[in-house]
């Protein structure tokens, strides 16, 4: 057994302070222990070992060294534990447990929890046996790592009263008060049963619908950003198991939607929580909690913090979960539309005025440290409700419809014609290898996204008669963004019409930052449809404007408000198949113009044309015509003109300038050169100047994945609509061909099953298992396996199943934990066996809508389908 500690804690003062806890590690073997690092290189070259010895001063280890003789088909077992922070009680325990030598509990306990993992797994449709086990063993860690990300429901649909009790009084403790509430759900065994008992109480229903027993979550994001200091609690402080979560926005509400395919009956829960933790201005917090929401203070001496909004994927994560929600239970979604049980989140920053926007559009977010600290106040009287807009002293509440449209309306007053939505809140979207474009990035990512955002929000309310209460002031801004629209009639400069549009959105922001919300007033479900419509026709103008050959992806908005295209990168491509605007065959058209993009080598797309930076003795080269100033410039012996090293800015720049009292003439003629030698004007983030995470010649397998789930939809779209597909899913999958999990090791210089961030300009296939990509590829696995949800029933495709898969002896998975056997055979049928006995069949292969709603419903009614059908390709 090794111990491993400090002999202090690192300080730099002169007190004496001790380290009393320390990390261990052990094995079940009989053999010898190397403590040192070197110990691998010595055993590489032949050399000696050290064993048995301490080591100080130095990186700790642990090697087993044993010799074993094995004959054909023998194996040897053995396990290495390691834990952290014992003190010396513990840790006398634990010496005394491996000095007896008897680990038949460790071996029970590795066996436990395999067999829990693989449970866990399991309850998210991540088991499955095919005739590709490698297929099979990518979905179980996929899964695997979705739920490690965004937790899941252990306890299924079951409703857990105390647990809820503990989440109530964390949020709303004067709430707690009533016991009527409490009496009506205390024998409440489901959720559903506990949301239809809240039903006409405006608090119990937000906060049921809010109410996530999510547990396993793990960690989100990259632990190294100030902001992803998240606390992965399971315990209370009794050691009792607790539902709980935390992660950021951008992360936690993707790995959702594929958590929604298997726990659907929370979709409605998940949309909730979305719109809940978005703000009167249309923007959201960073970070996303089972306590509410989080935000970001400012850290001046930080070089990696900075507050602002993100924006980013906020349509289209939305949407995405609205799509979820309306597949399951397409009547859901329309009831919940005119519930008043939706709240604002009350983020301490203020967005500036339009005209100071203008002025610096990298500086648009005032922190407002007295309201963080009301906030604060308010959450110790009350909880972290205290947290959301008030009015009265009680949270104050909308209606879905409201909350559908304000993020749109935030959207679309950013929108410059032709060119795209201005991000102007301080944060970048999704890929922040693209951060410095903020301020002077137009997004046509989003662009399209909202364009099917707009859609499916026109179709919705297209459906409904009547009117629905609004926020006067939403209902101002929203009337006075049509009319600017509608007056426009195409005619206006697009900065001209940009400026209207934010201006009208300033507007809307001082009268709810000064006075809050005045009242509510009815607007006519066909007056919000209009309104989704003069969008759209918004958002289509500028999409046609940014097609060709490829996508756009962003633009830049130059100083004199032009606009200047940006480089092609795989992220247009991906969100403008993604959001459906192309048929079939202009995609075919798309994907076969992306050789640009395209690594032979990695048989895979990079985020943007691969080119590499100047070498450094190429660098910093001024003309021939500028002079020579001391302290700003430097003479090598070539005779060539070169800025001095410590200016490595602009901002340095002009305080060299100021000190060498340099003239205006002078100043500007330098400051020109500066700029047409290094180009800060036009620098977009690392993605320019790094060949690791996501920079130069990366491939970035989560865009590829969102590529590919985009040309999936697509295909599936097209055999929708009656047309050949077989072109454009040949495209699909000489996409997927190329991703790790169908190469050698050797290949991808990595364990193929594992799915990875991405694999660097130098081939190196790097950070395995938590990305995003996990998302993409449960949703594609599923539509491969030939299973669709449309309309409140489950209906298989056998066209989209190889027969390579299914093999001789079929393909076995869940859906919604229910067990599903797909059998080739002569006819299509299906066939069910319930819990009582019964077995039910079915010609065709589109599930009945009682067999969908018991799957759905996880209630183990149906015991098993069997799918009979013949394979198409």
């Amino acid at each position: 057994m090794a111990v491993y500690s400090l002999t202090t804690y690192i300080n730099d003062t002169p007190n004496p302070i001790e380290m009393l806890r320390a990390n261990v590690a052990w094995t079940t073997a009989d053999a010898e222990i190397c403590l040192s690092a070197q110990a691998l290189q010595d055993f590489a070259l032949g050399r000696p070992l050290k064993t048995g010895e301490s080591c100080y001063g130095c990186r700790g280890a642990f090697w087993v060294h044993k010799t074993v003789g094995l004959a054909p088909g023998e194996t040897y077992t053995f396990s290495i534990v390691m834990d952290c922070g014992y003190d010396h009680a513990r840790l006398a325990k634990c010496r005394q447990y491996v000095a007896q030598g008897d680990f038949g509990g460790l071996r029970q306990d590795i066996e436990k929890g395999r067999a829990r993992l693989r449970e866990i797994v399991r309850q998210a449709d991540g088991v499955q046996e095919s005739a590709d086990p490698i297929a099979c063993a990518h979905h179980y860690l996929n899964t695997l790592y979705n739920v490690m990300r965004g937790g899941t429901f252990e306890n299924g649909y079951a409703f857990d009263l105390e647990d809820f009790a503990r989440f109530a009084r964390i949020r709303n403790r004067p709430f707690c008060g009533r016991q009527a509430f409490w009496e009506r759900i205390k024998e409440c065994e489901t959720i559903q049963q506990a949301r239809e008992k809240a039903a006409g109480d405006r608090d119990a229903m937000r906060l049921m619908m809010e109410y996530l027993p999510l547990s396993f979550s793990r960690r989100h994001g990259d632990p190294s950003r100030p902001w992803n200091r998240f606390s992965i609690r399971l315990k209370d402080e009794d050691g009792k198991k607790i539902s709980r979560y935390e992660g950021n926005w951008r992360d936690i509400f993707q790995n959702w939607e594929a958590l929604g395919l298997s726990f659907p009956g929370y979709y409605e829960n998940m949309v909730a929580k979305f719109v809940n933790a978005s703000t009167v201005d249309g923007f959201n917090p960073y970070r996303i909690t089972s306590e509410g929401i989080d935000w970001e203070r400012p850290q001046p001496d930080n070089p990696f913090s900075g507050i602002g909004y993100w924006g980013d994927h906020q349509i289209i994560y939305l949407l995405r979960l609205l799509n979820g929600l309306k597949a399951h239970f397409p009547d859901r979604l329309d009831e919940m539309l005119g519930l008043e049980i939706f709240s604002y989140a009350d983020v301490p920053y203020r967005i500036k005025p339009f005209e100071q926007i203008v002025e610096n559009s990298k500086d648009t977010i005032v922190y407002c440290a007295d309201l963080d600290r009301q906030i604060e106040e308010r959450c110790a009287r009350m909880g972290t409700d205290g947290r959301l807009v008030l009015k009265d002293g009680a949270v104050y509440t909308v209606t879905l419809a409201e909350k559908l449209m304000v993020p749109m309306l935030a959207k679309v007053c950013n929108l410059m014609k032709n060119g795209g939505i201005w991000m102007n809140t301080q944060r970048p979207e999704w890929n922040d290898a693209n951060n410095a474009i903020v301020g002077i990035g137009l997004s046509m990512v989003t662009v399209y996204h909202l364009y099917a955002y707009l859609d499916f929000v026109q179709a919705l309310f297209e459906k409904h008669t009547g009117s629905v209460p609004v926020s006067v002031e939403v209902a101002r801004w929203m009337r006075e963004t049509a009319r600017i629209l509608r007056d426009s009639a195409g005619q206006a400069e697009p900065f001209e019409l940009l400026r209207q549009l934010g201006e009208a959105f300033s507007a809307y922001r001082t009268q709810v930052y000064e006075g809050g919300m005045s009242g509510k007033t009815e607007v006519c479900f066909s007056e919000l449809k209009q309104i989704a419509e003069s969008c759209r026709a918004y958002a289509e103008s500028t999409i046609q404007a940014n097609g060709g050959d490829l996508y756009a992806t962003y633009n830049l908005l130059k100083k004199d408000f032009s606009v200047e295209p940006m480089r092609p990168m795989l992220e247009g491509q991906a969100a403008a198949i993604g959001a459906r605007i192309l048929p079939g065959p202009q995609v075919e058209r798309l994907l076969d113009n992306m050789d640009a993009l395209y690594i032979p080598a990695a048989r895979a797309h990079a985020l943007y044309p691969v080119k590499t930076t100047t070498p450094f003795v190429q660098r910093n080269v001024l003309g021939e015509d500028i002079p020579e100033v001391p302290g700003v410039t430097v003479r090598d012996e070539t005779g060539a003109l070169h800025f001095a090293a410590d200016i490595v800015s602009d901002g340095a720049l002009q305080e060299a300038l100021a000190k060498a009292e340099c003239g205006p003439a002078l100043c500007r003629t330098l400051r020109r050169e500066f700029e047409r030698v290094f180009r800060h004007g036009s620098f977009t983030g690392r993605s320019q100047v790094m060949y690791r995470f996501e920079g130069i010649g990366c491939v970035y397998w989560h865009q590829n994945a969102k590529l590919a789930l985009a040309v999936l939809e697509s295909v599936a779209k097209t055999r929708q609509e009656g047309k050949d597909a077989r072109g454009l899913y040949q495209k699909y999958r000489a996409l997927t061909s190329g991703f790790i999990c169908h190469k050698s090791s050797e290949e991808c210089g990595a364990i193929p099953i594992e799915p990875y961030s991405h694999t660097s300009y130098n081939g190196n296939s790097e950070q395995p298992g938590m990305t995003g990509q996990v998302k993409e590829s449960v949703l594609m696995r599923r539509m491969e396996l030939g299973f669709f949800v449309e309309q409140g029933t489950i209906r298989f495709d056998p066209w989209f199943l190889s027969r390579a898969e299914l093999g001789t002896g079929g393909v076995a998975l869940t859906i919604c934990g229910c067990p599903i056997r797909l059998l080739a055979g002569d006819d299509c049928s299906l066939e069910a066996e319930w819990s009582d006995g019964r077995t039910t069949q079915q010609n065709g292969l589109c599930f009945p809508c009682e067999w969908s709603r018991e799957i759905f419903a996880r209630s183990g009614k149906v015991r098993q389908v069997r799918v009979n059908f013949k394979p198409c390709l």
